[in-house]
């Protein structure tokens, strides 16, 4: 899949921002728990961030979708 590809169905389906079990699992984790000791150990490599009043955590979805792109070789 190209990586345009890959943005424009992940932004069709969640939008500018992810959360939740979304997140993590396009992440690779398979809990929230997992991925949340993921983040507070700062091994996550793509910025992490929460929303003011806003319970959870986010992260942009073009980043998600490039994190991605460089895992898959060319």
């Amino acid at each position: 899949m190209k990586s345009d590809d890959l943005l424009e169905r992940l932004l069709e389906q969640h939008g500018p921002l992810m959360t939740g079990k979304n997140l993590h699992q396009a992440l690779g984790y398979k809990s929230w728990a997992g991925f949340a000791k993921a983040v507070r150990g700062g091994i996550v490599e793509i910025d992490i961030f929460n929303l003011p009043g806003r319970k959870g955590r986010y992260a942009k979805t073009s980043d998600v979708a490039n994190w991605i792109n460089k895992l898959s070789p060319k």
